[in-house]
């Protein structure tokens, strides 16, 4: 156990000095005097390769007195403090030792080193604050331009530390420094966090080779910014070639773009169009919302959701009856149980029992050992006070499901309605059986023994039911 021990602690101490050796060998193809010196290479390696964690913080706390401000030193003692505190003080001073090496405009900058640290989320969350406090005291100095390189390491922590707004300010400023692509996704990426859908805007539409990918956040910065004419117009432009000379003879002409293969089954362009009509509806810009749902209805005419939303939210009243008549039309030509069955149970659940009632009624004989089937179709008809169809249809589902005590109750009900004291007696004495806390049944129970001349059976029903009103 010793030996297996021993060697998990080697192996962690030397991926930690792989990564920071590794770091710096990035580093130095791009920025050769951030190299910390030759010996200091040879005594950090040295600490690499010491087995005994005494030994290693012997060789680190040595390379730290030769060479105090090296932060290639400086991260390898915070790495050996995230494996093996170091006393409180002494960690400390290694935290405010590497912030005042960090804000030294005299010395150069490791930037790669420093993202790393950035990036470890074992850093401790203070170490993180204070070095972003000293870039920005960095960049701050008025006698020297503000390096780009610092502002993109500030960015990181500021990431880092959920700052998101500095995170914007100082990508914007490195951004207008080397307008550097790979900034400007950066920027692009915190302006959507921020919900700056202009600068977002501004930032994609001057990006010359357009991929599927950009295209695609771009379409959603433009619904975001609300400015439904923008969005269509770029709909169109990705829909429709541009207009070009013409071809020869023998050529066929070009084909306009498959939009769905263009953005792929997921996130096609209906699936864009249906996006942005919601955000401009939640901004409250309605007759722009509007134009952008029946452009999705002109591309996917059986869409449930354009549907709905131009029948709910925008449809006239001459709209609505025609888009209702045409949807009865179309249902009616429907021979589909399970089609018939989930549009009944669809209509049910939005309250709509006389739209339903029909199509369950249509669905219940093709499903007849669907328990649901005669269930919601019993439902249905209870709603509607259609109290011959509610009993047969209740009585169905209770043969297939005896267990469904919701089904005994509302048979019961049903033949109460119909006078059918008799048959109602046992339906509702089967759904108290099953479920005592339904104590309505008690209640109609009393009615029923009453009308068949039973004044005890009456009597205990009702004191049971008046029992259960009792806090």
């Amino acid at each position: 156990m010793l030996v297996r021990s021993f060697t998990k602690v080697r192996r962690s101490a030397l991926t930690a000095f792989a990564l920071l050796v590794g770091t710096v060998s990035a580093a130095a193809a791009q920025s050769p005097p951030t190299l910390p010196p030759e010996d200091c290479v040879r005594m950090l390696r040295e600490a690499r390769f010491e087995t005994d964690p005494a030994g290693e913080l012997a060789h680190l706390r040595a390379a730290r007195e030769a060479f105090p401000d090296e932060i290639a030193v400086l991260a390898a003692l915070l790495g050996y403090h995230q494996r093996h505190a170091l006393p409180a003080a002494e960690h400390a001073a290694l935290v405010k030792a590497l912030g005042h090496r960090v804000e030294n405009r005299d010395l150069p900058l490791p930037v790669a080193m420093l993202a790393q640290v950035a990036q470890d989320r074992q850093v401790a969350k203070g170490t993180a604050e204070l070095l972003a406090e000293r870039l920005a005291s960095r960049i701050a100095r008025t006698d020297a331009a503000p390096e780009p390189e610092a502002l993109g390491l500030l960015a990181r922590y500021q990431a880092r530390l959920d700052d998101l707004e500095g995170t914007f300010e100082s990508l914007s400023q490195q951004w207008e420094l080397t307008g550097d692509p790979k900034v400007r996704w950066q920027l692009a990426t915190a302006a959507e966090r921020l919900e700056r859908w202009s600068v977002v805007l501004d930032l994609l539409a001057e990006i010359p080779d357009r991929t599927v990918a950009l295209e695609r956040r771009y379409l959603k910065a433009l619904g975001k910014a609300g400015s439904a004419d923008r969005f269509l117009a770029a709909i169109d432009a990705l829909s429709d070639p541009a207009p070009a000379s013409e071809p020869p003879a023998d050529q066929a002409a070009e084909q306009p773009i498959n939009l769905d293969e263009l953005f792929g089954i997921e996130r096609s362009v209906p699936a864009i169009l249906q996006q942005a009509a919601w955000d401009l509806w939640d901004r409250g810009l309605e007759a722009e919302s509007e134009r952008v749902f029946r452009r999705l209805l002109s591309l996917r005419p059986k869409s449930e959701v354009a549907n709905a939303a131009i029948l709910h939210l925008f449809a006239s009243d001459q709209e609505i009856v025609a888009r209702t008549e045409a949807a009865e039309d179309r249902w009616a030509k429907v021979t589909d149980a399970q089609s018939l069955f989930d549009e009944g149970t669809r209509r049910m659940t939005t309250g709509d029992a006389a739209g339903a009632v029909d199509l369950l009624r249509r669905a219940a004989p093709g499903l007849p050992d669907l328990e649901a089937a005669w269930y919601n179709l019993g439902m249905a008809s209870f709603r509607l006070e259609q109290w011959d169809e509610a009993a047969g249809a209740f009585g169905r589902a209770a043969q297939l499901n005896p267990r469904r005590a919701e089904a005994h109750y509302f048979l019961g009900l049903a033949l109460h309605r119909l006078a059918r004291c008799g048959e109602a007696v046992t339906s509702l004495e089967n759904a108290i059986g099953l479920a005592p806390s339904r104590t309505t049944a008690h209640y109609y129970l009393a009615e029923c023994y009453a009308t068949l001349g039973d004044a005890a059976a009456a009597k205990a029903h009702r004191d049971a039911y008046e029992a259960s009103k009792e806090p």
